[in-house]
């Protein structure tokens, strides 16, 4: 559920937050990876962007050395400005 833009502050300050469940997000990425969510060329751009991920700590963190990983973190701080 989309509830507000990222980094709208106001939006924020009222409440107002987007949610996914784990099962959405699986699912928005095994279409990427089928390139059925957009064009073949723009999937494989977004894709290779994920694989630039430099926060590896959490998701890659336990496999071996070598395996590609295209994944995306994220946070926001607890109270924004």
């Amino acid at each position: 559920m989309l509830r507000r833009g990222l980094e709208d502050k106001k939006a924020y300050q009222l409440g107002l937050n987007n949610s996914s469940t784990a099962r959405s997000l699986m699912q928005v990425l095994l279409c990427l990876a089928k390139h059925s969510v957009v064009s073949p060329t723009a999937s494989d751009e977004m894709i290779a962007i994920l694989c630039q991920q430099q926060f590896n700590e959490g998701i890659p963190a336990q496999l071996p050395a070598g395996v590609n990983v295209a994944h995306k973190t994220g946070w926001i701080e607890k109270d924004l400005p």
